[in-house]
């Protein structure tokens, strides 16, 4: 069953190495390039992805554990509260990446792209404190470096879903580059608004 996880990595490698040179993304833990607009613009982002996903899982009683791990709620107030603080926002961007609510597979596609970001929220955090960003805020970043611990206890969760509910790899690898790329989307829209 962790065949499950190679296939996620294997099929969404290149939509993520995609994100990560698509602006604002590729701008993070980079000193010459990183901006509070920037940053303004990845929160953003980052909230329509939140904001899908917590629609798709919240209150959804086959994935209770996973909904438990990822903690939807806390996870939007804390992005909330830093695009609160920020000024000159713009309109978080409509994400849809066509999941369906009921497929068990699309659910864990979802949890492994939230859980994927932790772990890049944990660099992201570390590198904002140590480089002196202390005028941006950082609650989101903060709260999802948390939600990293949790990434064995997701993986564990995930192969048993997965095997309890027979998924089909392959949708969920899919469902998780399809993530992957309506981020790259959305960062393309927030782009040429700032244009």
């Amino acid at each position: 069953m962790t065949d499950l996880f190679s296939e996620l990595k294997h099929q969404t490698s290149a939509a993520h190495q995609t994100l990560e040179a698509t602006a604002p993304f590729n701008t993070m833990l980079k000193s010459d390039s990183f901006s509070s607009q920037s940053y303004k613009n990845n929160l953003t982002i980052l909230a329509s992805f939140h904001q899908y996903v917590a629609q798709l899982i919240e209150h959804n009683p086959r994935v209770c554990e996973l909904s438990a791990l990822l903690q939807p709620q806390t996870t939007l107030q804390a992005i909330h509260t830093d695009l609160r603080s920020l000024t000159d926002l713009q309109p978080i961007p409509q994400y849809n990446a066509g999941l369906e609510k009921q497929n068990m597979g699309d659910l864990i596609a979802a949890g492994y792209v939230w859980m994927g970001s932790s772990m890049g929220a944990k660099m992201l955090h570390r590198w904002l404190l140590q480089h002196n960003y202390s005028h941006l805020p950082i609650h989101y970043y903060a709260h999802m470096a948390s939600i990293g611990r949790n990434w064995r206890a997701f993986q564990q969760l995930a192969l048993q879903l997965a095997e309890t509910h027979q998924i089909s790899h392959q949708r969920c690898a899919h469902s998780a580059k399809t993530l992957f790329e309506e981020l790259i989307h959305c960062a393309n829209r927030v782009n040429q608004v700032v244009e």
